[in-house]
C-alpha cells in the first residue's frame, strides 16, 4: 500500500512538473515568438495603438501562463501548507501588480511613444518621470494589498511638501521647466538653438535639471532648464527647417555692377540645385548693400534645408564665384582698400612751417 501511494504520489508529481514545465515554455513560445512578430509589424505599419498594447504585454504572457500553472499545481508541488500559503500570497501580489504593471504601461507607453514619435528621439526627463509614476503606482498598490496604512505616510508627505519645496527650490524650478519646455513643444532634440546670452548648439537631451547643448565644435553645453524657459530663444528648426542665408561679396568699384549682380545670381542659383542642401524651389535674390571701404558690397539670398547645410554651401559657392570671376575676366572679389595721396599746395606747407616755428620759438621762451 505503501509503495502504490509513493507510486501514485510521484506519479503526481512528476505530472505537475511536466504541467509547469509546458505552460512555461507555452508562454516563451507566444512572448518570444507569436508577441514579437506581432510588435515588429506593427512597428512597421506605424500602428499607434498596436504597438503600445505590444509593448505593455512584453513579459505578461510568460508571466500569466506561469502563475497559472503554478497555482494549479501548488498543493502538489509544496506540500506543506504553510509554505504553500506563503508562495500564493506572494504568487497574489505578484499577480496583482502584474495587472497594474500592464495598466501602467500603456499609459506610459502611449506618451513615451507619442513624444518620440514627435520629437526624434528619447529625452531622459520624459523616461525619468514616467518612470517615477510607475514606482510610485505599484509601490502603493504593494503597500495597500499588504494591508500597510497609507494615510499616515500621505499625511507626513503633506505636513514636509512645504519645508520640501523650499529646501528643493532651485531643483523644482528646473524640474517643472523641463516639464514645461516639453508640454510646450518648444524645443525639440536634434534641434538647432540659440540663446540670447550667446550659447548655441543642438539640443541633445532634456533632463531633469538641464538641457544639453552639443556645439558645433562637439563640446557638450549643460543649460539649467529655468534658464530656457526665461531667456530668449532662437530655434533655427521651428516652425521650419529651411531658412536663409546672406553671402557677402565684395567687388572694386571700378567693376560692371549689372554683370556682376548677374553673374551672382546666376551662380547662386545653380548652388539650389546642387545636392548639398539647397532648396530648388527658392529663386536667388542679389541686393546692392552698401559702398563700402573696401569695394562695393553685395547680399547673394540663398535658402537652405538645416542649419548645418550652410558650411558646405557657402564653400561652395565661395569657390565657383571665384573661379567664375577669372574666367569671365572681372576682377576678383577681393578685399581691396585704395590709398591716395594728395601733394600738399606750397601756401599749406609754408602755414605749417611757421606754425612749427612759432611754437619752437613758444618753447624756447618758457
Amino acid at each position: 500500500m505503501v509503495e502504490a501511494y509513493d507510486a501514485a504520489n510521484n506519479s503526481a508529481i512528476f505530472q505537475a512538473y511536466t504541467f509547469l514545465l509546458a505552460v512555461i515554455a507555452i508562454g516563451a513560445l507566444i512572448e518570444f515568438g507569436i508577441l514579437k512578430l506581432l510588435k515588429r509589424y506593427a512597428i512597421r505599419r506605424e500602428w499607434f495603438f498596436a504597438e503600445v498594447a505590444l509593448r505593455a504585454l512584453s513579459g505578461q504572457a510568460i508571466f500569466w501562463l506561469s502563475f497559472l500553472g503554478l497555482a494549479s499545481t501548488l498543493a502538489t508541488v509544496v506540500p506543506d501548507l504553510r509554505i504553500a500559503s506563503a508562495v500564493r500570497l506572494l504568487l497574489n501580489l505578484m499577480a496583482v501588480l502584474a495587472g497594474m504593471s500592464f495598466l501602467v504601461r500603456l499609459v506610459t507607453n502611449a506618451v513615451r511613444l507619442y513624444f518620440i514619435r514627435h520629437t526624434m528621439g528619447s529625452i531622459s526627463l520624459l523616461n525619468n518621470v514616467l518612470r517615477a509614476f510607475s514606482f510610485i503606482v505599484l509601490g502603493t498598490t504593494a503597500m495597500a494589498y499588504l494591508g500597510v496604512p497609507i494615510g499616515p505616510l500621505l499625511t507626513i508627505l503633506a505636513g514636509s511638501s512645504i519645508g520640501l519645496s523650499l529646501a528643493l527650490r532651485e531643483p523644482l524650478a528646473n524640474l517643472f521647466s523641463g516639464i514645461m519646455i516639453l508640454a510646450t513643444n518648444k524645443i525639440q532634440p536634434g534641434d538647432y538653438v540659440q540663446l540670447s546670452t550667446g550659447q548655441e548648439g543642438f539640443v541633445d537631451d532634456i533632463r531633469w535639471a538641464d538641457t544639453y547643448l552639443r556645439e558645433l565644435t562637439d563640446n557638450m553645453l549643460v543649460v539649467p532648464n529655468s534658464l530656457m524657459t526665461n531667456t530668449i530663444l532662437t530655434n533655427f528648426d521651428r516652425p521650419n527647417s529651411e531658412f536663409l542665408i546672406f553671402l557677402p561679396v565684395a567687388v572694386p568699384y571700378d567693376s560692371d555692377l549689372a554683370r556682376v549682380e548677374a553673374l551672382l545670381g546666376e551662380e547662386g542659383q545653380g548652388m539650389m540645385h546642387h545636392e548639398l542642401g539647397g532648396v530648388p524651389e527658392h529663386t536667388v535674390r542679389v541686393r546692392l548693400a552698401a559702398f563700402g571701404e573696401l569695394g562695393v558690397q553685395f547680399n547673394v539670398i540663398l535658402r537652405i534645408r538645416e542649419f548645418n547645410d550652410q558650411f558646405p554651401l557657402r564653400h561652395e559657392f565661395y569657390r565657383r564665384v571665384f573661379a567664375r570671376f577669372a574666367s569671365e575676366g572681372l576682377p576678383q572679389p577681393i578685399p581691396i582698400q585704395r590709398i591716395r595721396i594728395e601733394p600738399v599746395r606750397k601756401g599749406m606747407a609754408n602755414d605749417r612751417d611757421q606754425s612749427g616755428r612759432n611754437e619752437h620759438v613758444a618753447g624756447a621762451e618758457q
